[in-house]
C-alpha cells in the first residue's frame, strides 16, 4: 500500500489518470530517455502522425527529427541530477514544412516542452 491506499483504490486512481490522459484536449506523450514512446494519447498521435512518413510512432526523437533535429542531443545533454520537475527543453519551436498532407497555410504545432523525470 502507498500512502495508506489499498490495491482497489490504487487501481481506481490509475484508471482515472489513464482516462484523463486519453481524454485530455492536448497532446501528451511519455517517452524514455532514448525517445521510446511508452504512452501517447490520441491528440498527440494525431499531431505526430503527419510527421512520420512510415506511420511509426515508436520513437519520439525519430518522429521529430525532421522538424527538430537537435532535440535528441538537447535532451541527452540535460543533467540527470536535475529535479524531476525541471524541463530538458522549454518552448522548442517545431515548424513542420509544407507537404501534400499539410500545406503551409494550415496551422502547425509550434511549441514543445520536454520535462525530464527521473525517479529513484
Amino acid at each position: 500500500m502507498a500512502d495508506g491506499l489499498g490495491v482497489d483504490e490504487l487501481r481506481a486512481e490509475h484508471e482515472a489518470l489513464m482516462q484523463f490522459l486519453y481524454l485530455a484536449p492536448v497532446g501528451l506523450v511519455q517517452a524514455g530517455t532514448e525517445g521510446e514512446i511508452a504512452i501517447i494519447n490520441p491528440i498527440a498521435a494525431q499531431l505526430l502522425m503527419p510527421l512520420s512518413p512510415d506511420g511509426d510512432l515508436a520513437n519520439l526523437f525519430d518522429v521529430l527529427d525532421g522538424v527538430a533535429p537537435g532535440l535528441r542531443a538537447q535532451c541527452a545533454a540535460f543533467p540527470e541530477r536535475r529535479a524531476w520537475s525541471s524541463r530538458a527543453c522549454t518552448s522548442t519551436c517545431v515548424r513542420p514544412g509544407a507537404s501534400a498532407a499539410r500545406p503551409r497555410s494550415s496551422p502547425s504545432p509550434c511549441s514543445s516542452s520536454t520535462p525530464r523525470a527521473s525517479w529513484p
